[in-house]
């Protein structure tokens, strides 16, 4: 068993419960860690026996560049549940996904929710 991760993945989509947020956008960021058994691919040196992270990738992006959603635990549970349906042998996913600069009066980097599945 083991983990791959994609770490600090940024996408600018509008995403957010208020209409300033969908209309202005903003900037979030996604970390993905994925627990498997890809003893066979380390193994044999074979990806076809692990776990592609562009295509990990590509699965993110399609949900963070996807239609507007209003909470970011409804961006962790999709980009869940596009990774579970697409492959295959996954254990556990954890994903974390961050709204940088959110409109809160304050001096604050980012608001972020984190959901493992």
């Amino acid at each position: 068993m083991g983990k791959i991760g994609l770490e600090n993945c940024q996408f600018f989509g509008h995403h957010g419960y208020y209409a300033k947020e969908k209309e202005k956008g903003n900037t979030f960021e996604v970390n993905v860690e994925v627990e498997y058994n890809f003893s066979e691919a380390a193994e044999k040196d074979d990806l076809r026996q692990g776990l592609n992270y562009e295509k990990l990738y590509e699965e993110v992006k399609s949900v963070m560049l996807g239609p507007s959603v209003n909470l970011l635990e409804h961006l962790a549970q999709q980009i869940i549940e596009h990774i579970k349906n697409k492959f295959k042998g996954i254990r556990a996913v954890k994903v974390k996904v961050a709204k940088l600069r959110p409109p809160i009066e304050g001096d604050i980097k980012s608001v972020w929710v984190e959901i493992e599945a």
